[in-house]
């Protein structure tokens, strides 16, 4: 199930690239210009098997403050888009996701715990204008993440789905559906424990781009 999902997004990745290559010969250079930008997003997700380690690690004791469920990753990050035509894009990126979690007993001891991961992505582009000024953003693409929580970690393939808004200034401001289930691959005192990192979840994103 999971190489299925992979490349349902490489696949739909393929069509905006095969697209954007076939006309990139009448661009013009505004059109093929390079632009880079800082972005941050609000990850919403649920990752049971981390849910469950807190769960279990607060077992002995009464939680007075915070909760044994994570739910919220930040997302900090940059991306280098190239536009192929004025329609058409191709976005590289780098995101790092931060999900801290803080607890406290009731004997007043405090607890935190980091659930983290580093992707790298891919994505087609497609703009479609509703004025001058504001266009559709329609985008899909894989993903590659490297994760890590307490004493796991692994790496492996996932994929994003793209819906948003982008203005005249070059600031988009959209909803991200990502796929990504990490599977443990760390192995302690000969063992690898059997253990799934998931980001899966819905993210908003905000990016200003600079031209290059």
């Amino acid at each position: 199930m999971k190489k299925f999902i992979c490349l349902l997004f490489i696949g739909l990745l393929i069509p905006v690239m095969a697209a954007a290559q076939d006309v990139t010969e009448n661009v013009t250079d505004n059109e093929s210009s390079f632009s880079f930008g800082p972005h941050i997003g609000f990850h919403f997700f649920s990752c049971k098997d981390v849910n469950q380690y807190i769960k279990d690690d607060l077992s002995e004791y009464m939680v007075t403050g915070g909760t044994t469920n994570m739910f919220l990753a930040f997302d900090l990050g940059f991306d280098l888009k190239k536009m192929m035509t004025e329609n058409l894009a191709i976005k590289l990126g780098v995101d790092w996701l931060l999900a801290p979690k803080f607890a406290t007993a009731d004997n007043g001891e405090s607890f935190s715990y980091l659930f983290s991961g580093i992707s790298l992505s891919a994505a087609g582009l497609v703009f479609i204008p509703l004025s001058k000024k504001v266009s559709l953003i329609f985008g899909a693409g894989p993903d590659y993440y490297f994760t890590k929580f307490e004493d796991f970690a692994g790496s492996g393939f996932g994929g994003r789905a793209q819906f948003g808004i982008r203005t005249k200034y070059d600031f988009e401001i959209s909803l991200i559906g990502r796929y990504a289930k990490i599977k443990n691959d760390k192995t302690v005192n000969g063992t690898t424990p059997d253990f799934l990192m998931d980001f899966t979840g819905v993210e908003i994103n905000c990016v200003k781009y600079f031209e290059l």
